[in-house]
């Protein structure tokens, strides 16, 4: 079953909500900002939020996460196929948020 390290105030959100929206079964391993457990630092070294076990599988990046999730999991609504006109859209924007809005919104938070 996947397992999804989580804490409500960090991007572990996205996944979980995710999970839902596509109906997967998952079970929340709950985790406290700045003090991992062992079995999540088991899974990411690095004690980054978020972090899914999916068997054997451990990813730690949240828009990667939820590429794997919507491709191995799918066919979902909430995906675009390669065969889909608007797919390029998709991967944009997909991107977008991490690659280019992040970084505006990072600066914002140190000010």
């Amino acid at each position: 079953m996947l397992q999804i390290f989580h804490n409500p105030r960090s991007r572990s959100f996205r996944i979980v909500w995710l999970a839902e929206e596509m109906g997967l079964p998952y079970e929340v391993r709950a985790e406290t900002l700045g003090k991992p457990s062992a079995e999540f630092l088991a899974a990411n070294p690095s004690g980054k939020l978020p972090t899914i076990l999916d068997g054997a599988t451990a990813m730690s990046e949240s828009t990667a996460i939820m590429h794997y999730l919507t491709q191995k999991y799918g066919p979902t609504p909430l995906a675009l196929a390669p065969q889909h006109a608007r797919y390029a859209d998709y991967v944009q924007f997909l991107i977008f948020g991490e690659a280019s809005m992040e970084a505006q919104i990072g600066q914002l938070s140190t000010m």
